[in-house]
């Protein structure tokens, strides 16, 4: 699946603990009218700086660990900054995905100066999540504060870090894009990115503690939505292209345990579909607190996975309608970068 002879890449998930309510996150559902968690086992589970360290070593070679967070807040970590250090002494470049909306601005203003470091010459980055300006911000990322974010991501980038202004684009903030861009540019942000949202719509108003919420999708790119509704119906194989096997990448969940990518870790709404599936993910014994990641890659679900791309009674619908369809038009407008000054 992946070539252990060369460093790879993770997407590190370090705990299933969140401040914020978004309605698209794959922890979150709109039933009877009312958003509530998928589930109730949620910020219960944290990886401590030992964990880490032993997962990392057993990894062997590392290029690049990503908080990204699908479940997570990952900067929510007990260990977050002593996790961040110990990556950084290893000379392994580093990405963090981030609400912001948490810890003070002095944390913050360390981290910077942590990220702005001379420990290592890898690249190092804050992706902070700012969907909107002022009120609009937290119409989406439900219990955030606007004021909070900016406070924060300024403490980091006056300390040296840098950081991106990540924007995801609905029609309650689509009026606001010129002016964010404006602002990131006024603070510092090296980086200002619009992004298209690839989730399902929530086609219902909903409510969260009495009060009611629309999300209503964008409408300036129009085609994208199209796009997206077809790839979310789509369940053709044959031209697979695995951006994990592509990019030499996996996952580690905040239980240790690896998996292919984001789409398919921990997914028990796949169970029952195919049996390789569902061996591999009730054998917990697949974690790098108790193997290496040779010794993972060597379970057979890992080949079975890549035979059943062939096949559409095989296949997962995760892979067919994430890896397969029209990747190049998806990747070409999904993410924009408006500017960029590295």
């Amino acid at each position: 699946m992946i070539d252990l002879s060369k460093p790879v890449s993770i997407n590190w998930e370090l705990n299933n603990i969140c401040n914020l309510m978004c309605p698209q996150c794959t922890r979150n559902t709109v039933k009877d009218g009312v958003l509530q968690w998928t589930e109730k086992s949620l910020n219960n589970r944290d990886t401590s700086l030992e964990d880490f360290k032993t997962a990392f070593n057993n990894i062997d070679r590392v290029s690049h660990v990503a908080f990204y967070g699908t479940v997570s807040e990952n900067v929510l970590s007990k260990d977050f900054f002593e996790i961040n250090e110990f990556i950084i002494n290893n000379e392994t470049s580093v990405t963090t995905s981030t609400n912001g909306s948490i810890r003070p601005a002095k944390w913050w203003r360390e981290l910077g100066k942590l990220y702005n470091s001379s420990k290592s010459s890898k690249l190092r980055k804050m992706v902070f999540c700012l969907d909107g300006l002022r009120e609009e911000l937290s119409l989406y990322r439900i219990n955030a504060s606007y004021d909070k974010i900016i406070e924060n991501a300024r403490a980091f980038i006056d300390a040296g870090g840098n950081a991106e202004w990540r924007m995801t684009v609905f029609k309650h903030n689509q009026h606001q894009i010129e002016e964010a861009e404006e602002l990131a540019r006024k603070y510092g942000f090296k980086h200002f990115c619009l992004q298209y949202s690839r989730r399902n719509d929530i086609e219902e108003t909903f409510t969260y503690k009495d009060k009611s919420y629309e999300l209503l999708p964008q409408d300036i790119w129009k085609e994208w939505e199209q796009i997206k509704k077809e790839r979310n119906a789509y369940t053709e194989v044959g031209n697979i292209n695995c951006r994990a096997q592509i990019n030499n990448y996996t996952l580690v969940d905040f239980t240790s345990r690896v998996w292919p990518c984001c789409w398919l870790q921990n997914a028990d709404w796949i169970v029952g579909d195919q049996k390789f599936y569902d061996d591999y993910f009730y054998d917990k014994s697949n974690n790098l607190l108790e193997k290496s990641l040779e010794e993972i890659m060597n379970n057979p679900f890992w080949d079975i996975l890549q035979m059943s791309w062939d096949e559409k009674s095989s296949c997962l619908k995760a892979c067919s309608s994430t890896c397969s369809f029209n990747e190049n038009k998806i990747a070409a407008g999904f993410r924009v970068n408006v500017f960029d000054y590295e």
